[in-house]
Parts: structure tokens; C-alpha cells; sequence
């Protein structure tokens, strides 16, 4: 059985209904009969570049394009809290989602623009679940904006008719090329002066930014999600050496090969969406950091 992409390539049948609305994509299916362990690994390895490249987006917009609209005079918070706040309710429902999905009620949850640090507040109440564990939840937690923030950049695409082109994919093809076929491909099918084309790009770049953990997510999460990691790298290995012919190991690694099968190609998604937006966004911030060095504001 093979599992493809959730954006499947032209010449792949499209499914029916809402799904046939979603933008295309390069065709990338996993394989899902056994594989060894490090096959499996390998793959897990792909996703994680893939999650480095999108955070490094993320933050390069946060902390260079967004932090480029601070003014050192009273009000310039302001702008920035306007610019931040549909990605930072989306980065705390993210961090809300979290909590749910793995045992714990959420206690507070504040918006930046409610925040007196500016920064947004999401705090876990109690246990629902008699199985969640503490560090699990915490470690969830901090990435998931990651996920949930992907996910509402996608459905945006989808329910503002974005005309989202990825480019030529191949084996020969490197990542770098295929990302910036994507981010041209898309610019120059936004052309024109469509509202829905500015309003994309003003949800893009808010949520694009408030994407990646922040350093108190990292902080707090860091320990938990590298003990999470070594964990399951030890039971991938364990598995797919010891148990290779079990079925639990057939089931184990087509479960592994299902989920990265649904979240690579959701961040590629991100990775172009928010490359897209720091191409537009990044020149302006060049100029206005410049403009602010030479007026002193």
C-alpha cells in the first residue's frame, strides 16, 4: 500500500471534494512494507531538515522583518502587536492543542495584546487523562505551533483560492532549486492587485513569524523532546533489529511511515509559504532597518 503526499502531483488522481481544491505538490510517496530501521530512521532524519529549515524561516521573520517595525518611541508596540496578533493566537492555540491532545487541561490562555510582557501566555491545568505524563505534554507542547500553524496556513490557501505552484521536483533536482521555483512559480501566479493576495500575505507573514517555538518554548521543551527522541531512536532500533521479521515491527514502521508520509509534505508546505513571504517582506525590513539607522528613530 502506498501512501502519497497530501498535495499530489498533476499527473496523480485527485481526490474528490473539498481535497481537490488543495494546490498541487510533488509527488512523494512512502512505501509503507517493512524497511529497517535505518531506512525508517533516514526518513525521520529528512523530516527533522525539514523542520531546521522552517524554524530558521520563522525566526529569520520574527526577529529581522517583524522586529524591524519597532520604534523606540511610545507606540511603535502597537504596530508590532497588530502585525503579531492572528500568528500569536494561532502560536497559543497551539500550545493549547498540545496540552489537550496529550492529557492536560489548559488553565490561561493570553494573547500577546493581553500580555503585559508582550509575549502571549498558555498554561496547562490539570491531568484529564490518567495516562499523560508531565514532560511528554511539555515537550508536545512547545513544537506544536509548528504543526498547528502549518495546518491553518494550508486551510488559508484552500479557503482563499491561493494559487500555491510548487516547482519541478526530482531526484537530480536539489532543494534549494525546487524551493525557489515554488516561491517564484507562486509570486508570479499572485500577480495583479487581488485583496485576497495582500490579505494572504499579511496572515502569512504573522503567522509565518510566531511559527517556531520561542526561547521559552525551547527552554522548557528542549530536555523533554530530545529524551522523546532518543527514546523512539532506541525502539526503532531495538524493533527493526531484534524484531525485524515480528509483526510488530511491520506495524510499527508503517505507522512511522504514515505519519512522516502526512508531515513532510506539511512542511515543505511551510517552508515555501514562509520563504515566499520573507522574499516580499525582506527587502522592505533591509530598507527600513537602513532608513531607521540613518534618521536615529
Amino acid at each position: 500500500m502506498r501512501v502519497a503526499m497530501w498535495l499530489s502531483a498533476p499527473d496523480y488522481p485527485r481526490e474528490r471534494g473539498w481535497a481537490s481544491r488543495l494546490p498541487p505538490g510533488p509527488f512523494i510517496c512512502y512505501n509503507l512494507r517493512p524497511m529497517s530501521a535505518y531506512a525508517l530512521l533516514q526518513k525521520v532524519a529528512v523530516v527533522a531538515a525539514e523542520v531546521a529549515v522552517l524554524y530558521g524561516l520563522s525566526r529569520m521573520l520574527f526577529f529581522w522583518v517583524l522586529q524591524a517595525t519597532a520604534a523606540r518611541k511610545r507606540g511603535g508596540g502597537r504596530l508590532i502587536k497588530l502585525l503579531r496578533l492572528p500568528g500569536n493566537l494561532v502560536h497559543e492555540i497551539g500550545h493549547a492543542t498540545g496540552y489537550l491532545l496529550f492529557g492536560y487541561r489548559v488553565k490561561r490562555l493570553v494573547p500577546c495584546t493581553r500580555d503585559p510582557a508582550g509575549m502571549g501566555i498558555c498554561t496547562p491545568g490539570k491531568a484529564w487523562s490518567p495516562l499523560a505524563v508531565p514532560w511528554v505534554a511539555t515537550g508536545a507542547a512547545a513544537v506544536f505551533p509548528l504543526v498547528f500553524g502549518t495546518l491553518v496556513l494550508r486551510g488559508l490557501v484552500v479557503v482563499m483560492d491561493i494559487p500555491f505552484i510548487n516547482g519541478v521536483s526530482g531526484p537530480e533536482q536539489p532543494a534549494v532549486l525546487y524551493l525557489w521555483d515554488s516561491v517564484r512559480e507562486t509570486l508570479i501566479a499572485l500577480g495583479g492587485h487581488d485583496w485576497r493576495k495582500y490579505l494572504f500575505l499579511y496572515f502569512g507573514f504573522s503567522i509565518g513569524a510566531e511559527l517556531a517555538p520561542s526561547s521559552t518554548d525551547v527552554r522548557r521543551g528542549l530536555i523533554p523532546l530530545l529524551a522523546i527522541a532518543g527514546m523512539l531512536a532506541a525502539l526503532t532500533l531495538w524493533l527493526g533489529s531484534v524484531h525485524a521479521d515480528a509483526p510488530i515491527w511491520a506495524w510499527y514502521s508503517q505507522c512511522v511511515a504514515a505519519a512522516l508520509a502526512w508531515l513532510s509534505p506539511l512542511f515543505v508546505f511551510g517552508v515555501i509559504a514562509t520563504a515566499l513571504v520573507a522574499v516580499v517582506t525582506v527587502p522592505g525590513a533591509i530598507l527600513l532597518r537602513a532608513l531607521r539607522r540613518v534618521l536615529c528613530v
